[in-house]
């Protein structure tokens, strides 16, 4: 199955509050992705956390960042495309009101040029709370409220397979609209070795392989969230080599300050040579 992740390297963008603060506007992160790691094809934007605009939960100075409704998509499309980047959005549903949430999305995803859509669904409580029933209703709705053509990829933490049953995940792939399985491979928040992180979360993964449907890991570039050490730019470079030997795509998560510092760029760069 070919799909518009195929062969890229996508940037996860979170909110402006992880970047510098130089960066104001989607010009300029756009122009800072081309210039310290110009292998990228493209930025994952998130645009939603359950039935809310993800400009909600920003707090820092920067407006022209944040996405507030679907002219800020098309903002952000305009400033991307002209850097020669792709657009790509990801929301965080929560099940909790999933028609809702499904029309918000909805929303940003319809706009012209947006190349995928990537649901972020994992369990917990400012994640997803929803049953079967949810996703179904989730789903039924969003299909009938975007484009046939609109790629909708979905990102989990497939470190065991419970946690897979908890987001009903047969449930999601059963819609008929996911186009690709993005598991989360953050090997350092998971107290395991780069080999072995992607090792497992793709043997979780291993019964859907008959759903045809790619997988496309995302790596991380974030230090550990518990004793702040940063990841070790050889580590990054091995796995996103592998990666890309491995599987047609790969994103590296996430954009801004400690996430992409000088070493962590360069190892990116020499893995994209």
């Amino acid at each position: 199955m070919t799909t518009p992740r195929d062969g890229t390297v996508n940037w996860y963008y979170s909110n402006s509050d992880t970047l510098e603060r130089c960066i104001t506007t989607p010009d300029e992160l756009a122009m800072a992705v081309r210039s310290r790691t110009p292998g990228a094809t493209g930025i994952v934007v998130n645009v939603a956390n359950g039935h809310s605009w993800a400009g909600r939960f920003s707090r820092s100075g920067a407006p022209a960042l944040a996405i507030n409704g679907a002219d800020d998509v098309q903002r952000w499309f305009s400033a991307l495309d002209a850097a020669g980047l792709a657009l790509h959005v990801w929301a965080v549903p929560g099940g909790v009101d999933a028609g809702r949430e499904a029309l918000l999305v909805a929303q940003a995803a319809s706009v012209p040029g947006v190349r995928s859509l990537v649901l972020d669904v994992e369990p917990g409580r400012h994640y997803w709370q929803g049953g079967a029933d949810e996703v179904k209703q989730f789903m039924e709705t969003l299909s009938r409220a975007v484009p046939d053509s609109l790629h909708v990829g979905i990102t989990v933490d497939s470190r065991r397979k419970r946690m897979l049953a908890d987001i009903s995940l047969d449930a999601w792939l059963a819609s008929g609209r996911i186009g690709s399985i993005q598991p989360q491979a953050y090997w350092h928040d998971f107290g395991m070795d780069w080999r072995s992180c992607l090792q497992r979360v793709t043997e979780t993964l291993d019964r859907y392989r008959d759903t045809s449907v790619p997988v496309y890991p995302v790596l991380p570039t974030y230090p550990h969230p518990k004793n702040g050490a940063p990841l070790p730019p050889e580590e990054l470079e091995a796995a996103l080599r592998f990666t890309r030997a491995t599987w047609q795509g790969v994103s590296l998560f996430r954009l801004g300050g400690a996430c992409w510092p000088m070493d962590l760029c360069q190892a990116i760069n020499r893995a994209l040579a």
